[in-house]
């Protein structure tokens, strides 16, 4: 077990929403609601060109075309991409990096509670797990090395994620042998988003040379209680509006001081970290990695893409992770 990091708290009053992020490139998931949509307009107010990655194509493109408006900002689009189905994934990247060379924000938010009742993806993975945890973990895998390629380091991956986390099973992460429970499901794989955070995090300290600034950072982030669909999926109610939830994953993405204190490796909530036992146990992170590593399949779209594949697994392979 390793101590904890000393606390952190970010001095708000540098954060200012109106700083320029023009030429800046950012990709959030489940951008067409909720959180991942105010994260979005933000990003989008600061002159950022902004992709929403949405499954359903009508409220992406609705979604894309508010914040547009709003912002007055024609650098937001839409782009497909279901992260509970790992070829779906595959095929964004693809078509992201024909697009782009480099990324400077990667918003992890995407997430689901549903459904009620155990079921399966098409790959054979369960649902919840599925699109909360393997789906960002290969996500972020796949796009490391445009992270990496930013010209304004350090580019920044900001994993949204919840206190309302635990009961990780390794062995049976599909509740094949324990009682499904969706409540339990998710909160399994928030337990995983702040584990691969900290994976993710120790895995580019790990590739920067000795007095050299950390290239890249990554921060899990509890928005707090917000009103959304998930919450009343979990059977939950009250909390606050999603532009108050918004607030620190969008301070996270666009402070001055990640790249000052090239602070990493984090769990941040209401502007300042908070410890996280569950980023303590390197021995559990390496188990896990391993383990969606191992569910992990083939990219099945034929031998390019299956190069760009194995060069992505070289470049970020599972046991990596910093002590």
């Amino acid at each position: 077990m390793m101590a904890p990091s000393p606390p952190f708290t970010l001095a708000t009053s540098r954060l200012q929403k109106n700083q320029s992020l023009a030429g800046k490139i950012c990709a959030v998931t489940g951008a067409n609601r909720g959180i991942g949509f105010e994260v979005a307009r933000d990003l989008a107010s600061m002159g950022a060109v902004v992709y929403l990655l949405c499954r359903n194509r009508e409220r992406g493109q609705r979604a894309a075309k508010a914040i547009a408006t709003a912002t007055n900002n024609d650098a937001v689009q839409w782009m497909e991409i279901d992260l509970s189905l790992q070829a779906s994934v595959h095929a964004f990247v693809r078509r992201f990096t024909a697009k782009h060379q480099h990324l400077d924000i990667l918003v992890n938010n995407g997430a689901t509670a549903l459904p009620h009742e155990r079921t399966l993806t098409s790959e054979g993975v369960e649902t919840i797990f599925a699109t909360n945890a393997l789906g960002p973990y290969l996500l972020t895998k796949l796009l490391a090395p445009l992270l990496e390629n930013t010209p304004d380091p350090p580019s920044r991956i900001i994993c949204m994620a919840s206190t309302y986390a635990g009961m990780l099973d390794v062995d049976d992460l599909f509740f094949m042998k324990r009682r499904y429970d969706n409540n339990a499901a998710y909160r399994q794989s928030m337990q995983v988003v702040r584990m691969m955070s900290k994976h993710f995090a120790d895995y580019f300290c790990s590739r920067a040379q000795p007095e050299q600034r950390v290239n890249v950072v990554c921060n899990a982030v509890m928005p707090g209680l917000v009103q959304t669909k998930l919450l009343g999926d979990l059977g939950l109610c009250g909390g606050q509006v999603p532009t108050k939830g918004a607030a620190t994953p969008t301070y996270m993405a666009t402070n001055r001081e990640l790249a000052v204190e090239g602070l990493t490796g984090r769990f941040f909530k209401d502007q300042q970290t908070t410890p996280d036992r569950y980023a303590e146990d390197l021995e559990a992170i390496r188990v896990l990695i391993r383990k969606c590593e191992s569910i992990l399949l083939a990219d099945p779209s034929g031998p390019a893409s299956e190069k760009a594949s194995s060069e992505s697994e070289a470049a970020l392979p599972g046991e990596c992770v910093r002590s």
